[in-house]
């Protein structure tokens, strides 16, 4: 009686581990990279994008180039997507690529846009 009860429990065990690792296999982190053009002109507008999206969900890394003013955002597609990181940069009074802002999202900065 006890072997069958031992043989039934590690059978158990056995099933949920691999149900675990199928599971894990499953949910992946997935990283990409988006390139997006704005509007910036200074090391204010920079430093606002890089900061301003350093803490949004997703969000693995941001690098911001003033002479190209393109914004590289390295993320996980899991939490995010390049729609949500250009409505993000819009929110910080910024164009991103398509998505133009309008004058009553436009924000005050140091910047001395052109």
């Amino acid at each position: 009686m006890r072997i069958k009860f031992l043989i039934s429990i590690i059978a158990c065990m056995a099933f949920s581990y691999a149900l675990k690792a199928q599971q894990t296999e499953t949910t992946h982190k997935k990283i990409d990279t988006l390139i997006i053009q704005t509007n910036g002109h200074c090391e204010s507008c920079k430093n606002k994008i890089e900061k301003g999206l350093a803490f949004e969900k997703g969000i693995k890394d941001v690098t911001y180039e003033i002479s190209t003013a393109k914004v590289t955002v390295i993320y996980n597609t899991n939490k995010t997507t390049p729609e949500n990181i250009r409505r993000f940069i819009n929110t910080l009074g910024y164009d991103a690529d398509h998505m133009k802002i309008d004058n009553s999202q436009q924000q005050k900065s140091e910047c001395t846009k052109e």
